[in-house]
């Protein structure tokens, strides 16, 4: 799907990529799934990505590509992007 969105910016269109992470029913990070603290994304994290994501004015180069992951203490993707989202930080695994 990226290299299908890089096809289309060639054609004039603006894209973004979004790499999603975890999100669960509950909103809560499953602590049975190994790892899953790593990519953790909240509700209102995936919320406020979104809103970004469709009030942004114009998308530098007409492509973003970015990790949608809460800002865990243990994330292992870089989530920093270009569409002025910032995740929250996540205080507790409960």
């Amino acid at each position: 799907m990226e290299a299908l969105g890089r096809y289309y910016v060639k054609k004039g269109l603006e894209v973004i990529c979004i790499r999603l992470g975890g999100v669960t029913s509950d909103n809560k990070i499953n602590l049975i799934e190994e790892g899953f603290e790593q990519i953790y994304l909240s509700h209102q994290d995936l919320i406020n990505m979104i809103t970004s994501c469709i009030e942004i004015e114009t998308i530098s180069n007409n492509y973003e590509l970015f990790y949608g992951v809460s800002h865990n203490p243990n994330r292992i993707h870089n989530n920093s992007n270009n569409i002025g989202w910032l995740p929250n930080k996540v205080e507790n695994y409960t």
